[in-house]
């Protein structure tokens, strides 16, 4: 499967879990490219106060590079 960085580099998604020094953490990913850098996360189910349901979803966010 392959990912686009936000900077246009497309990869194999292996390339996006390694860095010069290893792997990197479950859902943690970086560019080898740019070496921005970014992890997915699950947001919380929520209940409104009306009672209606959001489901939880993937999220993702910046984290700091780990070069």
């Amino acid at each position: 499967m392959n990912v686009t960085c936000q900077c246009g580099h497309t990869a194999d998604l292996d390339q996006f879990t390694r860095t010069h020094t290893g792997e990197l953490a479950p859902c943690h990913y970086q560019c080898p490219a740019c070496h921005r850098a970014w992890r997915v996360v699950k947001t919380p189910i929520v209940i409104t106060r009306w009672g209606t349901v959001i489901s939880d979803r993937n999220k993702i966010e910046a984290v700091q590079a780990a070069l």
